[in-house]
C-alpha cells in the first residue's frame, strides 16, 4: 500500500485509495511543510539523523553527500597595517584656526576660557 501523497504548500491530502481528499487545517499543515521540505537537498538535510527513509531521492542526496570530499575551511586575513596616530581631543589640545571676520551682528565666543574653541553667536547676548 502506498503512503498518501501530502501537498506542502496546500496542506491536502491525496490518499491512494478512495477518492476523498483531505484538508488539514492550517497549523499542521505549516508544520508538515516545515518538517518534510518539498527539496530532497533540504530534505535530505533536516532528516540526516533518522535511520530510513522512504525517498529514494533522499537516498541518492545522502549517497552523494556522503562521498564529497571534506573541505578544510582556512581563514583567510588581510594584513590591514598599523593605523595612523591618533589625533589628541580638541579638548586637550586645541586645534589653531584662523578665524574670519564677522558680520556685525555676530561674534565670537570660547567655550573655554583659553580662546579655544571658538562658536559664532549673536551679538547681542551678554556675556553672563
Amino acid at each position: 500500500m502506498m503512503p498518501p501523497i501530502v501537498e506542502n504548500q496546500s496542506g491536502i491530502i491525496y490518499p491512494p485509495y478512495g477518492h476523498n481528499n483531505f484538508q488539514l487545517k492550517p497549523n499542521v499543515a505549516n508544520t508538515f511543510a516545515l518538517e518534510n521540505p518539498s527539496d530532497p537537498w533540504e530534505a535530505c538535510i533536516m532528516h540526516s539523523q533518522e535511520e530510513n527513509s522512504n525517498s529514494p531521492a533522499l537516498k541518492e542526496c545522502a549517497r552523494y553527500l556522503q562521498r564529497a570530499e571534506r573541505m578544510e575551511r582556512r581563514n583567510k586575513y588581510m594584513d590591514l597595517g598599523t593605523a595612523p596616530p591618533q589625533q589628541p581631543p580638541s579638548i586637550q589640545k586645541a586645534p589653531t584656526l584662523e578665524l574670519k571676520q564677522l558680520p556685525s551682528h555676530l561674534r565670537y565666543a570660547y567655550l573655554i576660557e583659553s580662546s579655544t574653541l571658538p562658536v559664532i553667536i549673536a551679538n547681542s547676548i551678554n556675556k553672563d
